[in-house]
């Protein structure tokens, strides 16, 4: 889940009025149009439009802090035990705001949240394909000066067809430094860019891995390397690449015993909740009890937790309350 894909409406306004960015005579409802995925949307640069603004509204100081607790807060009324957001820190710099500045807002945010609910989270850190090098290295670095306080993996996102190779260096950097690795991949481009991810990156999780089912022989391998797909169904139709669920390789994928797992991408702009996602995906796929367990249990075992966290959301699920 995009921590900068699951904001408030009410909240993205608050910062557009102080930051002077309204439209002449706006109200909640317009502006919720603009950072929102339009209604039918099937096409990933429809979807991804409502971020030209949004990047801007969290440029400013102090609107992390608010962004990653309010996020919690929200996940954690759903249901929520655990949680990892991931955003590009990189995206969200200003004059005077570094890419520092930016992650220790989100991780104080994350700190409020969790303070306030009980639940557990991390924060994973993007680095964005279209950046630079540089970019990547310097995300990695601040996330290796984190990585004991809150801050636990590193992610590849943005327009796929740009090569990753680039930032080669920037992951091993992250790797041996002991961070979380996953990767998008296999979303708008072909599985060859999950083999890369696993086998050049060392990805242990594979964000939307729409394409997997294409190649069957490195379907197997990903299942006996139990690699996790970060599957989120109705993202994929909203950005085009599947036409509705029946269309989805979920089943496909649970079904073949892959580490699957369910999530909900950018869930503000699909105008989803993780309940709502479950729901629908129970529905369009028949997943009963079991299949719920099984997918928790994906979700918590390649979780970047310490063990002893790993054990107590185990318990957590086995024995809800």
């Amino acid at each position: 889940m995009h921590l900068d894909g699951a904001l408030r409406t009410g909240t993205l306004f608050r910062f557009a009025e102080e930051q002077g960015r309204l439209s002449p005579g706006e109200t909640l409802e317009t502006f919720d149009d603009r950072v929102r995925a339009a209604p039918g949307c099937t096409t990933l640069e429809e979807f991804l439009k409502p971020f030209d603004l949004l990047g801007p509204l969290l440029s400013a100081k102090g609107t992390m802090v608010r962004a990653a607790h309010e996020v919690v807060v929200d996940l954690h009324a759903q249901g929520v035990i655990h949680a990892e957001p991931r955003f590009a820190p990189s995206l969200m710099t200003s004059p005077g705001r570094s890419v520092d500045d930016v992650v220790d807002e989100a991780l104080e945010g994350l700190r409020r949240g969790i303070a306030e609910t009980g639940m557990s989270a991390g924060l994973i850190l993007c680095i964005f394909r279209a950046g630079s090098p540089e970019d990547a290295a310097s995300t990695v670095r601040a996330a290796i000066r984190r990585r004991d306080h809150g801050v636990v993996g590193i992610d590849l996102a943005g327009p796929e067809a740009c090569p990753a190779a680039p930032f080669l260096h920037a992951f091993r950097m992250a790797r041996d430094a002991g961070l979380g690795i996953t990767l998008h991949a296999g979303e708008a481009c072909g599985p060859e860019n999950i083999a890369e991810a696993v086998d050049a990156f060392g990805a242990t999780r594979i964000g939307h891995g729409l394409t997997l089912w294409k190649d069957p022989a490195l379907l197997a391998r990903i299942v006996d390397a139990d690699v996790a797909i970060e599957s989120c169904p109705t993202s994929n139709i909203h950005t085009g690449q599947v036409r509705n669920l029946t269309e989805h390789p979920f089943r496909r994928y649970l079904d073949a015993g892959a580490a699957l797992t369910l999530s909900t991408d950018d869930p503000a702009l699909s105008r989803i909740t993780s309940c709502s996602e479950w729901a629908a995906c129970a529905a369009a796929f028949g997943l009963d009890r079991n299949d719920f367990l099984t997918l928790n249990r994906n979700a918590i075992r390649h979780a970047f937790v310490s063990p002893g966290v790993r054990a107590a959301l185990e318990r957590r699920l086995e024995t809800p309350t």
